[in-house]
């Protein structure tokens, strides 16, 4: 969870009865979305049996309506997904695909046109194309935000011809080392009379007051004490409620960087990941190289990214993507 230059923003935490406080709003007022039967409805069809046609749509809907279906999405993945997609995901806004008048899957929208959820049952997968389509021009998709190991939408983002970018790297298998621990460090669970002191670290400890609040309150960040100094925080964060994931991260002051105590910090979450039979994992955005060489130095390998996805504009191709993975 070490976040850096690369990931977009930390979604809005902002809740309001168990669910996102923005309202999705009527149908018909998502940018670029017709209404079935409208003067100008340019849905893609897409030719069937005995010359039939089937319609494509996709409708506003809630987190709720989408909830067995994003469960059927993490089920069909291979590896946990990663808790910022995850994040973007939950607080997104999320549509039903129909495909003939009949429920085919979901997708999820993210702020500045980011789809980061797109899911099919099976019997629409051969119709995958056509529907994403569909969902690019009507949500007014600018980017796709995938996990390197989420076949269905790769294979749609590559069939389309677009071009993407490794945004970070996935940390889902690791070595067995030895179990080293915090190596003389102490730990303890911060909460919010920590919030006043740790506020006063601006160097990427936290992207908003808001979200330290937050971590604070749901028990995310613990600390890390040499000799009575605070030399860093350990982020232990519960991916999915429905799963044992935990996401791993730490966070050391500038001045105490390059000392080793974010190896010793990771070591210490991972021990106690492994004796609660939690399964950890972790992720970096492509540029912070001091993270992602912490990461490796505690047994974790990463065999996965996150791949950012630039839609082109009408007309146009793009050319493949940009880093072999």
């Amino acid at each position: 969870m070490t976040r850096k230059a690369g990931w977009p923003a930390w979604p809005g935490l902002t809740r309001r009865a168990g669910r996102a406080s923005r309202s999705l709003g009527p149908r018909a007022a998502f940018p670029g979305q017709a209404l079935a039967g409208a003067r100008g409805d340019r849905r893609p069809r897409l030719t069937v049996c005995q010359g039939e046609a089937m319609d494509y749509a996709m409708t506003p809907t809630t987190q709720e309506a989408v909830a067995q279906s994003r469960a059927n999405f993490i089920d069909r993945l291979p590896y946990p997904v990663e808790l910022h997609l995850e994040w973007l995901a939950r607080d997104g806004r999320p549509y039903r695909l129909e495909a003939g008048g009949e429920t085919a899957g979901h997708c999820i929208v993210a702020a500045d046109g980011m789809l980061v959820e797109f899911h099919l049952d099976d019997r629409f997968v051969p119709d995958a194309q056509a529907i994403f389509d569909v969902v690019a021009a009507r949500a007014g998709i600018k980017q796709v935000w995938l996990h390197s190991f989420d076949g269905l939408c790769l294979r749609c983002c590559l069939d389309k011809g677009l071009t993407a970018t490794v945004a970070g790297y996935c940390f889902r298998d690791f070595l067995p080392t030895p179990a080293g621990g915090a190596g003389g460090l102490v730990r303890r669970a911060a909460g919010p009379g920590d919030y006043d002191g740790l506020l006063a670290h601006t160097d990427a400890l936290y992207e908003s007051e808001e979200q330290l609040r937050h971590m604070l309150a749901n028990g995310m960040l613990h600390l890390y004490h040499e000799a009575g100094r605070l030399v860093g925080c350990g982020y232990l964060i519960r991916v999915r409620p429905d799963r044992d994931w935990r996401d791993l991260g730490m966070w050391v002051p500038s001045s105490l960087r390059r000392r080793g105590y974010a190896r010793r910090i990771l070591a210490d979450l991972k021990d106690w990941c492994l004796r609660e039979g939690w399964r950890p994992c972790c992720g970096c955005a492509a540029d912070n190289v001091a993270s992602r060489r912490a990461l490796e130095a505690n047994g974790f390998v990463s065999r996965h990214a996150v791949l950012s996805f630039a839609l082109c504009p009408p007309g146009r191709r793009g050319n493949g993507v940009s880093r072999q993975l």
